[in-house]
């Protein structure tokens, strides 16, 4: 008795890091069918490409010794893509027809908009596996409508200063109306940490505006010849608009990344994002270079390096057994998630 009243508590799991295993060749074949009988089928096929090309990176992207699946029926796909041109085109002849039916026809859209962000969203989790066991989603239009619509539209009517609560309400409605067999997911992302993110952002753009605009003054014999100066003016100008864009993305994506995922749980178990602004800065430009030198060839590799990259900095940090977690996920999960994934769910291409 005494014995167990003194034992040593369990050492800490170690956290598991994903692993993506696929390859450029091997997704380059599928890559370049997939292009030749879409441009065939005048865009017919892309459902079917689009299924190809997720069973691919889902089933090639491991996370504690198992693999994900894709489910999804391509002409379910097809169905959602026929239904959003339909509604584009509608708006359109709206347009020609009269200015007041443009109005409407634009306010109807926005209003069906949160629904068709809904039914995407629970169309591609109830489709997404891990050791057979079914993602789903719950948010409902409701939820949708406010993160999506009105605190957008909060944003605007502050000039901006509720921009960070409004990615911060839409990153929550995704991610905490997400589940996993019978689990729910919940995230502990706050708005005062998208309001620094969104500052160090701001703070990017400035600093490298004002950096370019010192070394415009402080290197002056590189703009000596007066007719070149106009035109390299223009030319500085935009290379440092583009590098601060450049920079200031990357610092968001990574940013609000880290912060999602390190506060995202699963049941007792946590979540872990390591990405960095400099490694996502050489992925993107070796990728970049690499493929315009390809003249686009290398946009199956550029794939797999993003996947792979991604991969290797996340980390699943368990609390206690996966293997009895996943056995009582099983036992919880909805038997109906399939059909109602696909009665209510479609792809529209988000």
């Amino acid at each position: 008795m005494q014995a167990a009243l003194h034992a040593e508590p369990a050492p800490p799991l170690r956290p598991v890091r994903a692993e993506f295993l696929g390859s450029g060749s091997g997704y380059f074949r599928i890559w370049i069918v997939n292009l030749v009988l879409t441009l065939a089928t005048l865009g017919i096929y892309s459902p079917w490409a689009k299924v190809r090309r997720e069973q691919y990176f889902h089933r090639n992207l491991r996370l504690a010794g198992a693999g994900f699946d894709f489910d999804a029926r391509p002409i379910a796909i097809l169905r959602g893509r026929i239904l959003a041109l339909a509604l584009l085109g509608l708006v359109n002849l709206a347009g020609q027809a009269s200015s007041w039916v443009s109005v409407l026809a634009s306010v109807l859209f926005v209003a069906v908009l949160p629904w068709m962000i809904a039914a995407a969203l629970r169309f591609r989790l109830g489709h997404t596996l891990h050791r057979g066991l079914r993602f789903a989603f719950h948010g409902r239009m409701a939820e949708a409508a406010r993160a999506y619509l009105l605190w957008p539209l909060g944003a605007v009517a502050t000039l901006g200063l509720l921009f960070p609560v409004a990615i911060q309400r839409q990153q929550r409605f995704l991610y905490g109306q997400s589940a996993f067999g019978g689990t729910r997911f919940e995230t502990g992302l706050r708005a005062d940490q998208v309001y620094r993110v969104c500052l160090g952002t701001f703070a990017i753009l400035v600093g490298v505006g004002l950096a370019a605009l010192k070394a415009r003054l402080v290197v002056p014999p590189v703009w000596s010849h007066p007719a070149a100066d106009p035109a390299t003016t223009l030319v500085f100008s935009i290379g440092a608009l583009l590098a601060s864009l450049l920079v200031a993305g990357a610092y968001f994506r990574v940013g609000l990344h880290n912060r999602v995922w390190n506060g995202l749980r699963l049941g007792p178990h946590r979540f872990r994002s390591g990405q960095t602004v400099a490694s996502l800065l050489a992925l993107e430009l070796g990728n970049l270079v690499a493929t315009i030198a390809t003249l686009g060839l290398f946009r199956p590799w550029a794939a797999v390096r993003r996947a792979r990259w991604r991969a290797e900095r996340t980390w699943l940090v368990p609390a206690s057994n996966l293997d009895e977690f996943f056995a009582g996920a099983a036992q919880s999960e909805g038997a109906a998630a399939d059909e109602i994934a696909e009665l209510f769910g479609f792809d529209i291409g988000f």
